[in-house]
């Protein structure tokens, strides 16, 4: 992969930026996405009501902006650290998932046993966890596992145009940028080579979120 215009090694570079660049982004990001976008997703599918509508309409706000330019917008506000772009996907992430489980949630509660469940005295606790929460994250899991790469593309977007960095840590979006700046193309590899990482990386969650939705769903062939 050769060295970049000041003579550091790019595979080097690459090794010790993915985590940063993809891990701690995706698996943050998502996993607080699921557990805030439960927490109000559930309960708004199961309570209705006035809640239901006040929580749908607020979703409704959130989606109708999108993403990557809210994301900016807030990561900005949080003066545009590493963290501070971590914060800015979580708020901008947990709508999707509370729509999701909220969809989920409608389907499982007229099952006969929540009925059941509601009949026994089941505590509010207990039927949210143990009866709502476990029969709705099925199909979510497949969708998150999809979402991972979703994440990790909006983080290099983000990277590229300056949002989010960390000084003095290497983060491929950055690495992608200063290539396209100071190299291409006659130094192409300075751009090509952690471009290709974050489209394998995310490709790769990709692949894996559609095999867990045809396990999920019944549709795998072994």
């Amino acid at each position: 992969m050769g060295t970049n215009y000041m003579g550091q090694d790019i595979l080097s570079r690459i090794l010790y930026s993915i985590p940063y660049s993809a891990a701690y982004p995706a698996f943050l990001v998502v996993l607080s996405a699921i557990l805030i976008g439960a927490a109000l997703g559930i309960s708004a599918g199961y309570l209705g009501g006035w809640w239901d509508e006040i929580l749908m309409r607020i979703t409704d706000a959130f989606l109708s902006v999108p993403a990557i330019i809210l994301a900016i917008v807030v990561s900005v506000l949080l003066k545009a650290s590493f963290m501070g772009m971590i914060y800015s996907f979580i708020i901008v992430w947990w709508p999707i998932y509370a729509r999701l489980f909220r969809a989920e949630t409608l389907r499982v509660k007229s099952m006969d046993y929540i009925a059941a469940a509601q009949l026994y005295g089941v505590s509010p606790l207990k039927l949210f966890f143990k009866y709502l929460f476990i029969n709705t994250i099925d199909p979510i899991i497949a969708y998150a596992m999809l979402d991972f790469g979703n994440v990790i593309l909006a983080a290099a977007i983000l990277n590229f145009i300056g949002v989010g960095l960390q000084p003095g840590l290497p983060i491929l979006g950055e690495m992608a940028s200063d290539g396209v700046s100071w190299g291409f193309p006659k130094y192409w590899w300075w751009a090509v080579f952690p471009s290709v990482v974050i489209l394998i990386i995310a490709l790769g969650f990709v692949l894996l979120g559609d095999r867990l939705q045809d396990i999920i769903g019944g549709r795998a062939v072994y």
